[in-house]
């Protein structure tokens, strides 16, 4: 009745491993891509894997078509503070992107930051959002980051603490 369909038992194990529950995780960006809005914006999309496993991608909207800093822009700073980066800028390269037609995921020609890729901590929360078709859906966003090594924080960093 049941014949071993190896793709779909790869799946299975890859099913439980997206990121569904804010909290605090440890792990590191295994990509960073520029985007770009269809209205003009900026940002930077973030492939997300936890110590444990689990995978998220996150996309930080940093500044508005007209060039206003949005909350996403502090938030990468935090990031290249955690990561003791003094500045990033795109490069050609390839990331994976998920393909909805072959349900897999793709290599994709883009520009990309590789100095983002790396151990990262990020506190993770969930945000409402209106989907394509007009009906709501969940996604994960980042709360903060810390320096998984020490858990400070961006602000405890630049006051140089000695406690997180």
């Amino acid at each position: 009745m049941y014949a071993l369909d190896t793709q779909a038992a790869r799946k299975a194990d890859t099913a439980g491993a997206t990121i569904k529950e804010l909290g605090k995780y440890v792990g590191e960006f295994t990509q960073a891509v520029d985007i770009k809005t269809t209205k003009g914006g900026r940002g930077v999309s973030l492939g997300f894997k936890s110590n444990g496993g689990q995978k998220a991608n996150l996309a930080i909207y940093t500044t508005g078509a007209n060039g206003d800093k949005y909350q996403g822009f502090d938030t990468l700073m935090a990031i290249l503070t955690c990561m003791k980066l003094r500045g990033i800028k795109p490069v050609d390269g390839q990331y994976l992107k998920y393909d909805f037609e072959s349900k897999q995921e793709v290599k994709e020609a883009g520009k990309v930051f590789p100095e983002l890729v790396g151990p990262i901590g990020v506190l993770l929360e969930t945000e409402d959002y209106e989907k394509q078709d007009g009906s709501v859906g969940t996604r994960m966003v980042i709360k903060n980051v810390f320096d998984p090594a020490t858990e400070f924080t961006a602000s405890e960093i630049l006051d140089k603490k000695t406690k997180p």
